[in-house]
This record gives C-alpha cells, structure tokens and sequence, in this order.
C-alpha cells in the first residue's frame, strides 16, 4: 500500500464516511450514459441498413424488366426497410415501442397479401413477363384481357 492510499484509509477510520456509494453513483452513471450511447449507435446502425434496404427497392423498382419481378423486389426488400426504420424510432423514443410492433406486425402480415393479390391482378390482366422460364397457371387460370 503506498503512502497516498494509508493517508485514504486513515482519513476515512477518522471522518467515519465512506465513498462507496459516491464511486457507485458514479459509476450508474456512465453505465446509463454508455447505455444510452449504445442504444443511439444501434439506431443509427438501424436507420443505415433500412435505408440501403429502402434504396435497393427502388433501384429494383426502376432496373428490374416486369411487373412481377418490380413487385418482388419492392415487396421483400422495403418491408424489411421499414422495420428497420420502426425499430431505430422504437429505440430513440423508448415509449414508441408498443406502436412500433404493432406496426411491424401489420407490415409482416399485410406485406405478402398486397404483393401476392398484386401479382395476381397483374398476372390476369395479362401483363406479360419478360424472360418467363416457365408459366404454372397457363392452364389453370383465365386471363381477363
């Protein structure tokens, strides 16, 4: 023990306090504080990724030949944007997170039913596809144009 840490000790035996609970206090802190820092890196890491995810979709949207593939890559890969988006809010505002599930399981739920029920009016209304390998409802389904 050096000279400076017995002068600690003594002062403390003659005073009769402690610091524990001022280094405890202190360290809450910083662990709030690194928390809190955390939770903003991870909403920014979140924002990045679902806004790459929302820029490929439109990229897709634009570059891709036919409706089909269009609505495949809007469909998949914005979905996956926006709760990315939802879950960067839900983390900044701690009190968004309710709304935010809510609103990331209507987006699951109701995200393959729009893409599907637009692929089928596109599909019967004759849209045709480019670079088709195969068509399964050719004998199935009727085509309304």
């Amino acid at each position: 023990m050096n000279l400076h840490q017995s002068r600690i000790l003594r002062l403390r035996a003659h005073i009769g306090i402690s610091f524990d609970h001022v280094i405890e206090r202190a360290s809450l802190r910083m662990l709030k504080l690194n928390m809190e820092t955390i939770g903003y890196i991870l909403a920014i890491l979140a924002v990045l990724v679902g806004s790459a995810f929302s820029i490929i979709g439109i990229i897709g949207m634009v570059r891709l030949p036919d409706a089909l593939t269009r609505l495949h890559a809007t469909g998949k890969v914005s979905t996956f944007g926006v709760i990315l988006l939802l879950v960067a809010a839900a983390i900044v505002m701690p009190g968004a997170w309710g709304k935010a599930l809510v609103m990331i399981a209507l987006l699951v739920i109701a995200g393959p039913v729009v893409s599907h029920a637009l692929g089928s009016a596109a599909y019967r209304l004759g849209i045709p596809m480019k670079r088709a390998v195969r068509d399964d409802l050719a004998d199935v389904s009727e085509k309304v144009g």
